[in-house]
Order: structure tokens, then sequence, then C-alpha cells
């Protein structure tokens, strides 16, 4: 897969590293850019087409869309106005609980027509839905490591098994500890002390012998007896839960936005002019590039850099500005790098929204 950012010097610009960029021609209308896209589609297994091409917005909103009936190289060509964009490939209904959809480019066009843009495949692989046999969406276990038992369906090929795990507090989902381990099985028993109250999050990928991924599970979880469960995946949300947004200060996070409120608690010191990004993080297992995981978007400031760029709630960070971002990533640490960011500076952000990358430019800001 090439992506053809048509250069002034007509040269083709390819996703080779985080932050590669290239200039793009102008478009005919005014304001927007000449973009060409070349691809394939391919399936880890046996073929599933016909697959649905679609080029969006960072918001999701359709630009181009296309059948594309087989593995021959298909194109976009349109032109573009200012702003991030996503290329993916979707299985039609047939196919959806069989494959998953393919991700490809997520690029940012900046007002000069200068596109920079994250890594990708070589073509866009579709890979298959892992099956979880244990546990399912109603399993409780006990504080025995017995009770703690993981199966899934084998994938055809599938010589390892790639199993990220991370333990989580009830009802604030903080984080308390995260693992991973290889297994050539379809079984995991999980090695460490299980505790009360808590809920287990797990994702599985498997690989075949030549370490490519060829399907992935849906986040699944284990509660142990004394968690009150909640709906899922959704993250238990309390206006009154101590940990401040990224950044000096903010607003509380809610599900949905609403008017402000008049409030008799004033705002905490802070250091004036300080970087703000507007987001407050938890990490996560089992999300982004081989299951690292990453910061999900726990609580987002109101008119946030974070939101003015398109961020919502539930959204999973894995590359801040350059620098990736895992399950391992702790709170501190996602902090300090908002902080060394000079106000004004523009950042790329690289995240998940229901399994689909997207790419946003946000500006941080001096908070004030």
């Amino acid at each position: 897969m090439t992506l053809s950012a048509w250069v002034a010097v007509e040269r083709p610009a390819r996703a080779a590293e985080f932050g590669a960029t290239a200039q793009l021609a102008a478009g005919q209308q005014e304001g927007t850019f000449a973009f060409r896209f070349s691809g394939k589609i391919k399936f880890a297994q046996e073929d599933a087409f016909p697959v649905r091409v679609v080029l969006t917005t960072d918001k999701q909103t359709p630009v181009v869309e296309m059948i594309v009936q087989d593995g021959s190289t298909f194109h976009i060509a349109n032109d573009l106005p200012p702003g991030g964009y996503q290329i993916r490939s979707e299985v039609m209904p047939a196919k959806e609980n069989v494959y998953w959809g393919a991700n490809g480019p997520s690029f940012f066009i900046n007002s000069e027509g200068v596109i920079r843009y994250l890594p990708s495949e070589d073509s866009l692989v579709h890979v298959k839905k892992l099956q979880i046999l244990t546990p399912n969406r109603q399993h409780l276990a006990t504080t025995r490591r017995s009770d703690m038992i993981l199966r899934w369906a084998p994938l055809r090929g599938a010589v390892r098994y790639h199993l990220s795990w991370a333990e989580q507090s009830l009802p604030q989902f903080e984080r308390l500890d995260t693992g991973a381990e290889d297994t050539p099985g379809q079984e995991f028993n999980f090695p460490n002390e299980v505790h009360l109250n808590r809920r287990y999050e797990f994702a599985i990928y498997g690989f075949d012998a030549d370490g490519r991924k060829l399907g992935y599970s849906e986040p699944f979880y284990f509660y142990t007896v004394g968690a009150k469960k909640v709906a899922e995946p959704k993250v238990a949300r309390d206006a009154t839960e101590p940990s401040p947004l990224i950044g000096p200060s903010g607003p509380p996070a809610s599900s949905a936005p609403s008017e402000p409120k008049m409030s008799s608690v004033p705002e905490p010191p802070t250091a004036k002019g300080a970087p703000f990004f507007g987001v407050r993080p938890q990490p996560i297992a089992g999300v982004g590039a081989e299951g690292r995981g990453g910061l999900r978007v726990a609580g987002i400031g109101f008119n946030s850099p974070a939101s003015r760029a398109g961020m919502k709630l539930d959204d999973v960070i894995t590359n801040f500005n350059g620098v990736t971002i895992t399950s391992g990533t702790s709170v501190d640490e996602f902090t300090a790098l908002v902080r060394n960011v000079p106000p004004g500076t523009k950042v790329i952000v690289e995240y998940y929204r229901k399994n689909v990358r997207m790419l946003a430019e946000v500006t941080i800001v001096a908070k004030r």
C-alpha cells in the first residue's frame, strides 16, 4: 500500500515512520489539496470479499466510500480541505462475526497542504475475531486462582497467543496491576493473587509462526465476589472523583454534555500558564498495536484542547506527540509528557475509538 501524497518533487511519501510528512498539490477548489491513495485488501485467512472501503474525517464523517470486490489495487482520489482523516475497510454483514474491520493510515493535512501521517500495514489486512469460551459476561469468580481460567477457541494457523490483562478497582476503575504473557495453547490459568471486589480485564491476540497477527478478541472480564457489576464497556464516572484532568485543573467528567453549573467550591490553585491538554486518563489493557493497551479518556474537559480536536470519553490514547502510550504508562508519566509541551504547540495524538485507530492534531494551551 502506498500513500501517494503527490509532493512538489513528484516522489511518493510512504508511511515509514511516525510523523512522516509531505507537501500536497493544490486541489481544484480553493482551500483544498489533491490527495491520492492506492491500496489492497487482504485477509489473514480465507478471503471475505466484497468489502467497503471508506475515507472519513477524524469525526467519522464519510468523505469517500467504495465497494472493493477482490484483491486488486484500489484507488482513492479526492480533493480534501485541511483536517484529520482515516482510511479503513469494513467487512459486509455476513462476515461481521468472522473478521474485524481493517485500519489504513490516519493522517492530518494542515492549512498549507502539508500532510502528516501515522504508519500502517502494507495492505489493509482483515484479521479474525477470536472467540472467547470462558469467561462470559455473567461470570463471577471467587478469590481462588482456579476460578480465573481463560479458554478460547483455537485460531487456525496460530502457534502463539499473546494475552494482556489489567486488575481494576470498582467502581473507580483504577488500575492496580497489569501484565502480559505468551502461551502456545488455548487456556490460561491466572497466576497472580486474586482479590475481592475487582474487575480483571483481558485481551488475546493470535500469531502464526512468522509473527503475523491472525486475530484478536474483544476485551473481556472477570468480576470477583463483592464486585458490583456495571454495564460494559462503559467506565463508571463520578463527578466527585479526586483524580484531576491532565493539566492544572478542569471541570468534572460527565457521561453527556451539560450546561455549566455554578459551584461554591473554588478551583485548586494552579501555576498560571501551565500546559493544558484536558483529559483524565485511566490505563487500560488490550488496545492498540499488539494489545499493548493505552490510556482511556475517563474524563474530558468542556471546551478543552482535546475536546476541540474531536476526542471523546472512552477514546484510548496510544501515542502522544511521538511517544508510545501503553497500559504500563502511568498517569504521572503522561502528565509529565503534557507539561513538557510549551503552550501553543501542536501535537499529534493517536487514539482508538471502538477498535478504530484515529489521529488528532491538538494545540496545547496555557491554563489560566
